[in-house]
């Protein structure tokens, strides 16, 4: 049994996971319709599928590092912009969190490198959606499943 799974039963649905795009995307996705996916086979962690003609991140099983391996790739002029996060901010769901029911966890802190999640005395873990960077670090390392990725426009 893997650490995830012991805590599962705290989950309540799943809910459904948006299509978030790999960051520095500054271009026209159109342009993803005739490529032959280069940012998939760059990206170091391996997180970028391409889908129906397009590209998105599977970030169940690992965060971005933002290391621009697939910008390098990209010939096609979609991710064209060093500036662009991506589009999403962790959420934390409280009912489910080990923490916030009064384990002592620091998962998702420990990886955050921007530190983005902020614990207010030892059991009670937030995002700050204005540090968050959206690279989903804190989602895999996670014991609970607790942690999920919203859009922001």
């Amino acid at each position: 049994m893997q650490r995830r799974d012991l805590f599962n039963f705290l989950k309540s649905e799943k809910e459904e996971v948006p299509l978030i795009r790999p960051p520095y995307l500054g271009g026209n996705l159109d342009n993803c319709l005739d490529c032959d996916a280069p940012c998939v086979g760059a990206c170091e962690e391996s997180i970028i599928e391409y889908n129906n003609g397009s590209v998105i991140l599977n970030l169940s099983t690992n965060g971005c590092t933002y290391c621009e391996a697939c910008f390098e790739a990209c010939d096609k002029d979609v991710l064209n912009d060093l500036t662009l996060k991506i589009k999403a901010v962790a959420k934390l769901s409280t009912k489910s969190c080990i923490a916030w029911n009064s384990i002592v966890c620091n998962s998702c802190a420990d990886t955050c490198d921007v530190r983005a999640i902020k614990f207010f005395g030892m059991f009670k873990p937030t995002v700050e959606p204005d540090l968050c960077t959206g690279c989903a670090m804190c989602i895999h390392v996670c014991p609970s499943s607790a942690i999920t990725m919203n859009l922001i426009q």
